[in-house]
């Protein structure tokens, strides 16, 4: 048994030693970074439009006994064009090992000419969204962009909501929204006596999410001809 301990401790130092390695260079962007940027953002507006077939209601007169008829809503379908304009403004962004999620304040103003009737409706949306972060070799930086912020768009008639699309906000903003710089691959000469040429490459780089920060390492490689 003495051995078998012995060949366990051993194990557990060589893993212990492996994750032990540090990666040559390591940065680390705070959330607080993040929020700074989204805060400055302001209020962001966007707009869109398009058409639809939809089901609609309408007041008709149905039948429910011999001759007796009462006041009913039916429903037909019927092509609807649409257009929208949102507003989004206090963000609140987080880095978690799952993601980078953020949440808002909304407005929404809809509108819709669904056959020959113009209803229009404001609201407030839910903002919840996800932001992303990955690194970029050839300009060598960390890019922020917003992956993902679904709204839905809609308008009522007759007490009843109608569903026209949802929007994905995100594929309407530019991307990335903001980069972060790391120059490490290079190359440059030194002068005489040395006059030798070196080159900087980056490898391995990875970009990891962790509890109110996110982590960038990269081992660094030097050749020379």
């Amino acid at each position: 048994m003495r051995w078998q301990r012995l060949a366990l401790m051993f194990i557990v130092a060589i893993i212990i030693s492996q994750s032990a390695h540090a990666a040559d260079v390591q940065v680390d962007v705070q959330q607080a970074v993040v929020q700074k940027f989204v805060t400055v953002l302001g209020t962001v507006g966007v707009s869109g439009g398009g058409s639809t077939s939809i089901p609609i209601p309408y007041l008709d007169w149905c039948k429910v006994w011999d001759w007796i008829y009462v006041p009913c809503i039916k429903w037909t379908s019927c092509t609807a064009s649409y257009s929208w304009n949102a507003s989004i403004s206090n963000l609140n962004a987080q880095i978690v090992p799952s993601g980078m999620p953020f949440t808002g304040n909304g407005s929404l103003h809809a509108s819709a000419s669904i056959c020959g009737i113009g209803p229009s409706l404001t609201y407030s949306p839910l903002v919840n969204g996800l932001l992303n972060a990955t690194w970029q070799s050839v300009p060598q930086e960390i890019q922020f962009s917003m992956q993902s912020l679904n709204i839905e768009i809609y308008i009522n008639l007759l007490g009843n909501k109608i569903h026209l699309a949802w929007v994905n906000v995100a594929s309407l903003l530019p991307n990335p929204l903001y980069a972060q710089k790391l120059a490490f691959a290079q190359q440059f000469t030194l002068p005489a006596p040395i006059a030798k040429q070196i080159t900087v490459t980056v490898q391995n780089p990875n970009v990891t999410l962790f509890t109110g920060f996110l982590r960038f390492t990269a081992n660094l490689n030097f050749t020379s001809p």
